[in-house]
């Protein structure tokens, strides 16, 4: 016990620590432009759209599009894109900057110092994921109100896990920003628009089921064949705990040597 409580405070300042590191990073700056270009497009899209159809659109959002708006735009970049930039801060900065021998150095078990980060990491994707779709909501008015009640949770599942697969990146691949860029917007995308199971290799196929089955909505792609919401949420909280898991894992066994690190 005397042992105990002492690395349970060194993790609880780590975690601290590395959060506010993290929200003060230059990360941030771009999750910001991010979020407001998004916010922006709710704003102008159904007035584009109206426009560009020549008054056959409807000014205004209606819940179904709004929701294949989320599933297009939130659930496919903006939601994946801000699980990288902090998912991967978890372990693959300090790999890219060579600084993870000072991170080693601790006096903490590998596994408390990843639990540590990831934490941090994860608290900071939620954080920024849940705001910017919160304030996508709020501006849509009633209709995004009633979006943020049925898809609040399948947003924060799908962040957690794409956030704990892009720590995972970190821990066996130095370039875990590259490589994360590639799964989310094109290995992902690719494997969406294929026929059969294969389409469930995919993190975005079992938000985008969540998303349709609990709003009650068709999707335009005759090739998805979605599973039911609660099957859906349930893979999406299992995933991510199997992510962090493995990250755990491999970053307590794993040889990092100080030219990588």
């Amino acid at each position: 016990m005397n042992e105990i409580l002492p690395m349970l405070r060194a993790v609880r300042r780590l975690t601290w620590l590395s959060f506010v590191r993290i929200l003060r990073s230059r990360r941030t700056a771009v999750v910001i432009i991010v979020a407001a270009l998004a916010c922006g497009g709710i704003v102008a899209g159904p007035l584009l759209a109206h426009i560009a159809s020549r008054g056959r659109a409807p000014n205004a959002w209606t819940f179904e599009t709004f929701t294949h708006w989320v599933v297009r735009s939130l659930f496919g970049v903006i939601g994946p894109l801000i699980a990288l930039v902090y998912g991967t801060a978890a372990i693959g900065d300090e790999r890219e900057s060579g600084t993870l021998v000072y991170v080693l150095l601790r006096p903490l078990p590998r596994g408390a110092v990843f639990a540590a980060r990831l934490a941090a990491a994860l608290a900071a994707t939620l954080l920024a994921g849940g705001s910017t779709f919160a304030a996508l909501c709020a501006i849509t008015g009633e209709i995004g109100i009633r979006a943020l009640s049925l898809y609040g949770p399948v947003t924060a599942l799908g962040l957690a896990a794409h956030a704990t697969l892009f720590a995972l990146f970190g821990v066996f691949f130095r370039r875990a920003t590259i490589l994360a860029l590639a799964y989310a917007f094109f290995v992902e995308a690719f494997l969406g628009n294929m026929p059969g199971i294969i389409q469930r290799a995919s993190v975005s196929f079992f938000i985008r089921s969540a998303v349709f089955g609990l709003g009650g909505i068709e999707s335009n792609n005759p090739l998805f064949l979605p599973v039911s919401p609660s099957a859906a949420m349930i893979t999406l909280a299992t995933a991510a705990l199997v992510f962090a898991l493995l990250g755990w894992w491999g970053f307590r066994t794993r040889e990092y040597r100080s030219a990588e690190a």
